[in-house]
């Protein structure tokens, strides 16, 4: 019985990939991404880039690790968009093209306080930009990233702008 609901379960999945996929090439062309200057809380200006998805849908800011910046999530944000889902990519402050001391050559107690002390404000910022968007469904915002500052969200509870968390999916990727 469970293996005849699974291959039910895998069949209804792969006969939707196809229709999925027609919607999304049937939608035109996406807007070209676009680079966003955001404004700190401190006034440290922060890069991040807007992937539309062309019309309404919900929203997804994505974080990156702490040895990478924005752009990793380049490849992921394009799917999203063709997919309908809205994608605001950012820099943290001494990432990428963000402003700021660089995030490498700091002390590990410096960098802690400012993972402490500038980030969440930094975050809060880009998530205001993602919701003050036309096409951004504001009931439907998700969050993503990998590494420290996602770490520091899930740990500490918070969440940007106060918005309510209603779960989280935590996968490790193992090589």
């Amino acid at each position: 019985m469970k293996r005849r609901r699974r291959y039910a379960s895998l069949r209804g999945a792969l006969l939707f990939i196809p229709y999925l996929l027609a919607l999304t090439s049937a939608a035109g062309p996406l807007p070209a991404p676009r680079t966003v200057d955001l404004s700190a809380p401190d006034g440290t200006n922060l890069k991040a880039t807007y992937f539309g998805a062309g019309g309404s849908g919900p929203g997804v800011l994505l974080l990156h690790q702490c040895n990478r910046q924005r752009k990793v999530w380049d490849g992921l944000a394009e799917n999203l968009a063709a997919a309908g889902i809205n994608v605001l990519t950012l820099d943290y402050r001494g990432f990428g093209e963000s402003g700021g001391e660089r995030f490498d050559k700091m002390p590990p107690q410096q960098a802690a306080q400012i993972v402490a002390e500038k980030w969440p404000g930094d975050i809060d910022k880009a998530f205001q930009y993602l919701t003050s968007q036309p096409a951004v469904q504001h009931d439907t915002i998700g969050l993503g990233g990998a590494s420290c500052g996602v770490n520091k969200f899930c740990s500490d509870g918070a969440s940007p702008s106060g918005s309510e968390i209603l779960g989280v999916d935590v996968r490790q990727h193992r090589s």
